[in-house]
């Protein structure tokens, strides 16, 4: 249903979330000339897939990553002079950055009249409490740190289940605490949602089946006609309640890479 979405409103979004799980997909295979490949290609587009450069963690070489990871930064930068000249392409980044500035500032008034802008963490707690001029950072920031966290435990780097929830930590992360997150860019973190709910523990808990079904109920079927407008207007719209499931099960996936036991999960359940 994300997907769709998305794509009848002609969304670059399944894109950014293909080549963060791609990115993921060549480092485990070894190939992080294509890792870094789809890193810096998505960061130039959407910065979304900076995210990625956290994958480096598990990177059999390390080295490699980051030096592809330059050449592919550099080479996508200055690619455009081939059919433009150096100071218009200089012109663009300089516009971008600013527009980018000017869309966050956007985004938080879009809050004050629960518009479909900033249907993140930090749009729910600045909608529900009024307080529309709260600072990104305060959210942003304690997050950041979580997902950093868990990468303390070394030991599980090579663990399927832990990396797959890393990359499940990721995908739903970039959106639920971007101000810029809107409808169509939950792709991004249902997809996350999806992974998260690949490598959970069979028999499913009762919390699991619930937060699935909370994630899809919520986040996805809100925006079909499966809602009533009323509720779907003075409500979930009204406080960007699409992002409150993918926030649960984020808590759910850092409480399981921070507390939870990994080591004894068979890794033939990948």
């Amino acid at each position: 249903m994300e997907l769709q979405t998305s794509l009848q409103n002609v969304q670059y979004n399944p894109f950014i979330a293909a080549l963060i799980i791609l990115a993921f997909a060549f480092v485990k295979e070894e190939k992080e000339w294509l890792a870094a490949m789809c890193i810096a290609f998505g960061f130039l587009t959407k910065l979304y897939t900076i995210v990625g450069i956290l994958f480096f963690f598990f990177s059999e070489h390390k080295i490699k990553f980051i030096l592809w990871g330059l050449f592919w930064l550099v080479f996508f930068a200055i690619l455009p002079i081939a059919i433009t000249s150096p100071h218009f392409l200089y012109q663009t980044y300089f516009d971008w950055y600013h527009s980018l500035l000017e869309k966050t500032n956007q985004n938080m008034q879009c809050s004050m009249v629960g518009g479909m802008q900033d249907i993140s963490v930090t749009g729910i707690i600045r909608r529900i409490s009024s307080v529309y001029n709260l600072s990104a950072l305060w959210i942003v920031l304690p997050a950041f740190l979580l997902i950093l966290f868990p990468l303390v435990r070394v030991r599980l780097y090579k663990n399927f289940v832990y990396q797959f929830l890393y990359l499940a930590c990721l995908l739903i992360s970039t959106v639920i605490f971007s101000s810029s997150a809107e409808s169509p860019t939950y792709i991004i973190a249902m997809a996350g949602v999806a992974i998260w709910w690949i490598v959970q523990e069979k028999p499913y808990s009762l919390l699991s089946k619930f937060s699935l079904a909370f994630a899809i109920i919520l986040t996805s079927l809100s925006a079909t006609d499966l809602f009533p407008g009323y509720i779907k207007v003075h409500f979930i719209v009204a406080y960007a309640l699409k992002a409150l499931p993918c926030f649960a099960v984020w808590c759910l996936i850092i409480f399981q890479l921070l507390i939870k036991y990994l080591e004894s999960v068979a890794l033939e359940k990948i």
